[in-house]
């Protein structure tokens, strides 16, 4: 009997896995990103399941495009320190 890891269980999602994939490189990612780069429908379903399923500590930071003034969503994997 093998034992999985969080991180091999999440690959197993994809959508979930590309964002998580793409915070542990980055640090960050944002409503855009994860939908047009990583073609995710819905980065905020993804970001619910990192946190509630996997316990993954992730921040949610509010900001405006300057250029249209809309709002959206970054959000930043937590680092814990050991």
């Amino acid at each position: 009997m093998s034992i999985v890891t969080p991180t091999q269980q999440i690959r197993k999602n994809s959508a979930t896995g590309r964002v998580f994939d793409a915070l542990r490189e980055n640090g960050s990612i944002s409503t855009r990103e994860a939908m047009t780069d990583l073609a995710v429908g819905h980065p905020s379903r993804e970001i619910c399941r990192l946190r509630n399923e996997y316990g993954i500590k992730i921040n949610t930071v509010m900001k405006r495009n300057p250029m249209t003034n809309q709002r959206y969503a970054r959000w930043f994997l937590v680092r814990e320190t050991v």
